[in-house]
């Protein structure tokens, strides 16, 4: 036995599989974001891991740290600073977007910085996070700046965030660089 369906009725049964695939992705997409409060403790675990290494990595003999009442500023390249401490230890963080840190780049003729890669959301309970630590340096020729010309270096902590039993556990994936 033949059955012949009418296009109004092929197109009711598409758009009911369509909107039911619809749901499941939007529903899965929702429960992938993060709350303010799971980035801020994703943060912090990362910074708690690697940062101090960053700070001590060789790499960065060029850095000054600048001392403002005993406390050492280091510069946080973000568009969102209330996800990360306000102070590490000795350091206290002066939370600054790209264009801002570009323009203290242009006036130090260069600088050093921290910056967080966007999470990398895989699923709902597993993600990937890179904490870097970059210096620019812009080229000088004559006592002349040349920026935006400079040569950058950058040393970055990759860490992989898992959620189990409602609770996120860091683990350290490698660690990778930049030289240009």
């Amino acid at each position: 036995m033949q059955v012949l369906l009418k296009p109004s009725q092929v197109f009711l049964i598409v758009a009911i599989f369509s909107l039911g695939t619809w749901a499941q992705n939007a529903a899965e997409s929702r429960q992938a974001e993060l709350s303010k409060a799971e980035k801020s403790k994703i943060v912090k675990m990362v910074f708690d891991s690697g940062f101090g290494q960053l700070m001590n990595d060789g790499t960065f003999g060029l850095c000054t740290t600048p001392i403002v009442n005993d406390e050492k500023i280091i510069l946080v390249k973000t568009d969102d600073g209330s996800i990360f401490p306000k102070k590490f230890g000795e350091y206290r963080f002066k939370f600054l977007t790209h264009s801002q840190i570009e323009s203290e780049i242009k006036s130090n003729d260069g600088d050093c910085y921290i910056d967080l890669s966007p999470f990398q959301i895989k699923r709902r309970d597993y993600l990937t996070i890179t904490l870097w630590r970059w210096v620019a340096v812009v080229t000088v020729v004559n006592g002349r700046s040349r920026y935006p010309a400079r040569w950058v270096s950058a040393v970055g902590l990759r860490y992989r965030a898992i959620k189990v039993h409602r609770r996120w556990i860091l683990q350290f994936d490698g660690k990778t660089g930049v030289v240009s």
